[in-house]
């Protein structure tokens, strides 16, 4: 069953899941760690609950590729997707939302309010679903940490996480 997100931290959760048990060993770690971050969503399968936006489904990479390919072959350019390494739990997700729903979607939205050119743009990213943010805006930055289809399309390369890599670009643009 997929876990659905969206922006609810003022109700007190982030995560929405069908199921009152895990299914997948990677999801009931999953529900363990986010315990306080996740509702229990009982309505009609095909409603989601308000304000969520979009979801991810954990387990082993193969399956979730297989899953990813699945997703665009029934509902063919309705949803964005992107299978990446679960950064709080082992496995791999497929993360899945409505198509055109990016992070670089969002920030061009703000740009474009505030009248921000794209080149002055700083994005920094560190996995798959950062490369369109990257590669968009004025300086497109991978974290040190980032896997390399994303360091490759990067104009700078930032140090890791653990190095302060983030305060090494502050410094960077600030200069």
């Amino acid at each position: 069953s997929p876990i659905l997100s969206g922006d609810t931290y003022t109700e007190g959760y982030e995560f929405c899941y069908r199921k009152r048990h895990a299914d997948r060993p990677e999801v009931a770690e999953f529900l363990e760690r986010n315990a306080a971050r996740c509702r229990l969503w009982e309505g009609p399968i095909d409603v989601f609950p308000p304000k969520l936006h979009a979801g991810l489904v954990l387990g082993a990479e193969p399956e979730m590729r297989s899953l990813e390919s699945q997703i665009h072959q029934r509902w063919n350019g309705a949803f964005s997707t992107y299978v990446l390494p679960s950064p709080r739990t082992a496995g791999f997700l497929c993360e899945f939302m409505p198509a055109g729903t990016t992070k670089w979607a969002a920030i061009e939205r703000l740009a474009a309010a505030w009248r921000v050119p794209h080149e002055s743009i700083c994005a920094v990213g560190d996995d798959i679903n950062d490369i369109p943010m990257i590669r968009a805006a004025g300086l497109g930055v991978a974290m040190g940490n980032a896997p390399e289809p994303v360091k490759a399309v990067a104009d700078r390369i930032a140090p890791s996480h653990a190095e302060d890599g983030v305060a090494a670009v502050i410094e960077w643009v600030l200069d």
